[in-house]
């Protein structure tokens, strides 16, 4: 009996210790339950933080295509352009943004240089909620809102954006709350998408053909992006696109081992220092049908030695995977690939032809053809844009030369010129142009100054005219109708200013009694007229009148001027007050001129922004052809308070042909704008083009070794109303890395 008595207690101590046990598995078990749960709370904020930056990307990029359409300096001006009314986002109140709001990248004006800007606008958790301040919610069902902030970081030179090239660091986070346990729960989570940005409308290429491009017998050198549609090709082992000499990466013949900059070729002139010192161009070679031949002659794509072309994206489904023969080795590009533009792309990327319906973008309407949405329905009596029309006025079975003849041709026809764009023998669409009873064509009204009205004024002997229209602001249909100018003044070579006498017909209206609505000029006016004229036509071209804003207004002492902006020096004979110089041809204009056929355009240099458009009068007949005899270009850049004003963005000149632009046959001259031709362009001799060409099909004549440079940026600076000029974004994925 004593054994069991001294056995009490080790029931209580087994069961004490069975307790310790299980405690300390129960709380092993809780502990392990918590972190679990943790853990299972941190991955579903990560989660949800991935989520989030994934949206904030996606969001941006919609941003970034939106900016790359409508901004002309994509991504490299520290300003996002997006749609209006976007949350967040500034209203846009500079010259040319009033269709758009923006966000400013600029980090108070200036670029980091790191190139990493937080762009605070998208910090889509509000403050009270953000992960920094671990705000107590102790709910376990409260759901903390998921958010992201985005930073971008170039691709560009230090302190400045690349116009084409950026990467979008999306960072993404949820909101801190507290689950059963008091422990704190949030997600965080960083990703970095790259993107290459690419306009590939028609016109950002030198050489744009819907049909074949075939240089014959000339050894034809061209210097940027080549895009052959090939349409029309049966066979696909027929031959799309063939030359006998190099494609270049870079505006130099040479090596472009170094600066490959334009100044061999003597068109440096006319861009602006930074574009015409560019090393490498982007250049893209594409051929959407039908195979590349490069075996005739000494043929290159990006010659050995020189810059690579960044890409060749030729047919696949076409003979020899698109390349004739030993073709695909005499192609240099770091990037071979099949065609690249996707489907729901490729719909947008064709040649537009005059005869084709078009709908404006601003009213909506659908009008029969691009030729009356420029020049007016008069069927239905939609206005368009209210182009200025000479063509039946100066004779619809006539061809126009542009020398000292014009100016008489177009004092004869004043009367019908009224009668096709202002007073009430013209369609209802045109009759926004009422007469103006006004006594004095220099200063009332004031042109600028949003009034309806127009002027005639030409003298025959010395050979210099003026033609303008302004349409002030209208609704009609319910639709509201932009402020519109067109124009232009024309001094042939060697006219005396000197001796210069205007007769001014100012709307019709018989200003000085005498019987045939006409008015002369003494000199000083005459001089006077044109200057004003000259300014008008000029603040337009930079948008500072144009349709996109408010019209601007100058003083009564600075419209008998040139305007500060304009490069007087080589206008006129040195003061701002001075007159005209007369070396070769001068034109000076903006928006739209019809005309029916140009046969020669010959010796002119030319300032401000506008698009000569040949056709006849109402958009369905077989005119529309243009000759080239000589130099045809453009006023040389030079800057005004630190701002460029060059070819193509402040001045450029627009060819808008329906059928043919003939170039030559003067060797050795230079071309510089924008040319369409519909049907065929003809290029013989050695002639120097800067600028952009888009034409149905090509004929480089045998002999001759014409040297095409494209400016690159001219697809965002194209003059007014040239067809098929809305850009096509092309944004690619080049890398994405989750940090």
């Amino acid at each position: 009996m004593k054994t069991f008595d001294k056995q009490k207690g080790v029931a209580l101590i087994l069961a004490l210790f069975f307790l310790l046990i299980l405690s300390v598995l129960g709380l092993s078990l809780i502990t392990n339950t918590q972190m679990e749960q943790a853990a299972s709370n941190s991955y579903s904020e990560t989660v949800r933080a991935t989520y989030a930056a994934q949206a904030g990307i996606e969001r941006f990029r919609t941003y970034l295509l939106y900016d790359y359409k409508w901004d002309p300096q994509s991504w490299g001006n520290g300003l996002l352009y997006v749609p209006k009314g976007t949350a967040g986002a500034l209203p846009g109140t500079g010259i040319g943004e009033t269709d758009h709001d923006y966000f400013d990248l600029s980090n108070g004006g200036a670029i980091s240089a790191p190139g990493e800007v937080p762009y605070d606008v998208l910090d889509t958790v509000p403050e009270s909620e953000n992960p920094s301040l671990f705000p107590e919610i102790t709910d376990p069902t409260y759901m903390p809102p998921a958010g992201y902030q985005i930073m971008l970081r170039n691709i560009g030179s230090p302190g400045a954006f690349s116009f084409n090239e950026i990467c979008v660091i999306s960072i993404g986070y949820t909101g801190t709350r507290k689950n059963l346990f008091m422990d704190y729960a949030k997600g965080v989570n960083i990703l970095e998408n790259c993107f290459n940005g690419e306009d590939i409308s028609i016109w950002n290429n030198i050489i744009f053909g819907e049909e074949t491009t075939n240089s014959g017998g000339g050894n034809v050198s061209a210097h940027g992006n080549i895009h052959v549609l090939g349409v029309g090709i049966s066979d696909p082992d027929d031959v799309s696109y063939v030359t006998k000499a190099d494609v270049y990466n870079c505006y130099d013949d040479g090596s472009c081992g170094g600066q490959g900059e334009l100044t061999a070729a003597g068109l440096n002139i006319y861009l602006n220092g930074p574009q015409a010192a560019r090393e490498t161009l982007g250049a893209k070679l594409r051929v959407r049908n039908g195979t590349v031949d490069l075996t005739t002659g000494n043929a290159w794509v990006g010659p050995g030695g020189s810059a690579p072309f960044e890409g060749a994206f030729v047919c696949e489904d076409c003979g020899n995977f698109g390349y004739e023969g030993s073709s695909r080795d005499k192609v240099n590009a770091l990037e071979y690939a099949g065609y690249d533009i996707p489907a729901e792309l490729f719909s947008l990327v064709r040649l537009p032809r005059v005869e084709d319906p078009y709908e404006d973008p601003v009213s909506g309407i659908v009008y029969p053809n691009y030729s009356t949405y420029l020049l007016g329905n008069d069927a239905t009596a939609d206005p368009g844009i209210l182009g200025l029309k000479l063509a039946t006025a100066l004779g619809s079975n006539n061809t126009t030369t542009f020398d000292s003849g014009l100016a008489g041709q177009i004092w004869t026809a004043k009367n019908t010129i009224f009668s096709q764009n202002a007073d009430s023998g013209t369609s209802a669409s045109q009759k926004q142009l009422d007469p103006v009873d006004e006594a004095d064509p220099l200063f009332s009204p004031i042109l600028g100054s949003g009034k309806t009205f127009a002027i005639v004024a030409s003298d025959s002997t010395e050979g210099v005219f003026v033609v303008y229209k302004e349409v002030a602001p209208f609704t009609q249909g319910g639709v509201d109708y932009r402020r519109q100018v067109h124009g232009m003044v024309f001094a042939a070579a060697g006219a005396d200013m000197n001796a210069v006498s205007l007769n001014v017909d100012l709307d019709g209206s018989d200003l000085d009694g005498n019987g045939d609505y006409s008015n002369t000029l003494p000199v000083n006016e005459s001089n006077e007229l044109i200057r004003k004229v000259i300014n008008s036509l000029w603040l337009a071209s930079q948008k500072v009148c144009g349709p996109l804003s408010a019209c601007y207004t100058h003083a009564d002492a600075e419209r008998t001027e040139f305007h500060d902006t304009l490069n007087w020096d080589a206008l006129s004979d040195g003061t701002k007050t001075g007159k005209l110089k007369t070396t070769g041809h001068i034109l000076n204009g903006y928006g739209v001129i019809q005309v029916t056929d140009i046969a020669s355009l010959d010796d002119v240099t030319y300032n401000g922004r506008f698009t000569l458009f040949m056709d006849d009068s109402d958009g369905a007949g077989a005119a529309g052809d243009i000759g080239f005899a000589d130099e045809i270009v453009s006023v040389p850049a030079y800057t005004k308070s630190s701002t460029w004003y060059a070819f193509p963005c402040q001045i450029n000149m627009g060819i808008l042909a329906r059928n043919q632009i003939t170039q030559g046959p003067s060797p050795h001259s230079h071309r510089v704008g924008s040319f369409y031709a519909g049907e065929i362009t003809d290029v013989s001799k050695q002639l120097r083009i800067l600028g952009a060409m888009v034409t149905a099909d090509w004929n480089f004549a045998a002999g001759g070794n014409p040297d095409f440079h494209q400016a690159m940026e001219i697809s965002r600076c194209l003059p007014p109303y040239m067809i098929g000029g809305e850009v096509i974004p092309l944004l690619k994925s080049v890398g994405f890395v989750e940090r």
